[in-house]
């Protein structure tokens, strides 16, 4: 069998193969009824959140306005509320579209899901739904923790938590056997959910009494933690970017090239560094803010590249039946 061939999804494509390379892509209706189901989910839970990203983001910008604010405060709206919700749903948005796609290549990859797979996917759904609508009506209601990113209750912080565990188990179920010779979007998408899970505790550290009455080393462990947070969803960006690229095209050579590898290793390194764009007010060497800024300027340009190499790629498509789908790769570059 070539690695252009379909395969049934009787069972998990031979990772040690040729498909452990890439390049196994099922039609969409070939795939597990389950795994098709997740992707499906995730893409509405991602468009619902993106939803009320934009919501919460324009009525934050209306409240700006001094002439509407009495207005909203008499209704008891504030930014207190919405600038929460905003930010809280953004990255739900962009995690729920990283988490879709790699359901896409569940499907292709994975055959069919097992007992233990459809059980933690039920998990994942239903603690992920749960939390998004208890954080919404809490928020709405005053009710958070006022921290970034994570300004709602810490009793969702559990719910996330624990349908993260439950994502990262089917995905490495599948993905582990010889998970370093795989296409690099697989190690970004593997890294960037090993990321989240840590700093996702981190950022909770404040909850330990001898940290919260520590101001300046709260802030301190509040932005180092939100700032690899950032570069975990990058990752989960530029993974999908490169993966969805190399459907499109056909060709499964850029999980593999040199301008791949450099994107990952930036991101990494920026997933270190990017903290220092938000600890200005803090005491720090500048030698800290230029290595953060130098880190980021380095990790857009090499992001530039690779989407424009990829979009060639997909341009040399054209014609080709898988290229409706074209319209896919033009939005997951924003």
């Amino acid at each position: 069998m070539t690695s252009n061939e379909p395969q049934s999804f009787g069972g998990p494509v031979d990772l040690n193969g040729p498909s452990a390379v890439g390049g196994v892509w099922l039609p969409f209706e070939a795939g597990d009824p389950v795994r098709q189901f997740a992707t499906i989910m995730f893409i509405r839970g991602g468009l619902i959140a993106i939803a009320v990203t934009l919501v919460a983001g324009m009525l934050g910008a209306l409240y700006s306005i001094p002439t509407l604010a009495p207005s909203f405060q008499a209704l008891g709206i504030d930014l207190r509320q919405l600038r929460p919700v905003h930010t809280t749903f953004a990255s739900a948005w962009i995690f729920l579209g990283g988490v879709a796609v790699v359901h896409r290549w569940l499907q292709d990859y994975g055959g069919i899901a097992t007992r233990g797979d459809r059980i933690r996917l039920r998990a994942q759904v239903v603690s992920w739904s749960i939390a998004g609508l208890g954080i919404l009506a809490t928020l709405a209601m005053g009710i958070g923790s006022g921290r970034e990113y994570v300004g709602f209750h810490p009793v969702f912080s559990a719910l996330i938590l624990i349908g993260w565990l439950c994502y990262a188990w089917n995905f490495f179920r599948v993905a582990g056997p010889s998970f370093f010779q795989r296409p690099l979007y697989m190690t970004m998408w593997g890294v960037g959910m090993l990321f989240f899970i840590v700093t996702f505790v981190e950022q909770h550290l404040y909850l330990v009494p001898g940290i919260f009455s520590n101001p300046l080393q709260d802030l301190q462990v509040q932005w180092k933690a939100t700032g690899t947070l950032v570069g975990a969803f990058n990752l989960f960006v530029y993974g999908s970017v490169i993966y969805i690229g190399e459907r499109i095209s056909g060709d499964p050579k850029y999980g593999h090239s040199r301008v791949a590898y450099a994107l990952f290793s930036v991101g990494l390194l920026n997933s270190f560094t990017n903290f220092a764009h938000h600890t200005y007010h803090l005491p720090q060497d500048h030698v800290i803010k230029w290595v953060s800024f130098v880190v980021s300027m380095m990790e857009i340009s090499i992001l530039c590249r690779a989407i424009y190499d990829l979009w060639a790629l997909v341009r040399e498509t054209e014609g080709n039946a898988f290229c409706a789908a074209r319209g896919s790769f033009t939005a997951s570059k924003y």
